[in-house]
């Protein structure tokens, strides 16, 4: 069992699987809009300068 919130509403013990809450509003807005093709990456720049190396690690003792 998890802990509950102390703003959740009570669980019904005659019907654990009724409604505990109320029917959500249908005229709420949606939540973001995620786009689903993901971030793109920035054209390619021959100019820019290269980037650093990471650097390695400490070699195993």
């Amino acid at each position: 069992m998890f802990n509950r919130h102390p703003t959740d509403p009570p669980i019904n013990p005659t019907d654990p699987t009724g409604p505990i809450a109320p029917p959500s509003d249908p005229t709420a807005p949606d939540g973001p809009v995620i786009d689903p093709t993901g971030p793109t990456d920035p054209p390619f720049d021959p100019t820019a300068p290269p980037v650093p190396p990471e650097p390695e690690t400490a070699p195993e003792r």
